[in-house]
């Protein structure tokens, strides 16, 4: 599928087979909004699961720092 914004509407082609649809600029405009706020998301996941990724391949320092924050006595 390709999609292709024009002045004067949208070009999809499906599996060879292209369609005009015509839009206003209103419509034109809520189209970008939409796939802007897509792209946003999709850039929101792929950092959280990047920094997740980094944070399980980091090292465990080994140090427990529950058994010694108490006094002993």
């Amino acid at each position: 599928m390709i999609i292709a914004p024009r002045n004067d509407g949208i070009i999809v082609s499906v599996d060879g087979k292209v369609h005009h649809l015509p839009q206003t600029p209103d419509q034109m405009m809520q189209m970008a909004l939409r796939c802007q706020q897509a792209a946003i998301e999709m850039l929101t996941q792929e950092r959280r699961e990047a920094a997740s990724a980094q944070s399980a391949s980091q090292p465990d320092s080994g140090l427990d720092d529950t058994n010694d924050c108490l006094p002993s006595g």
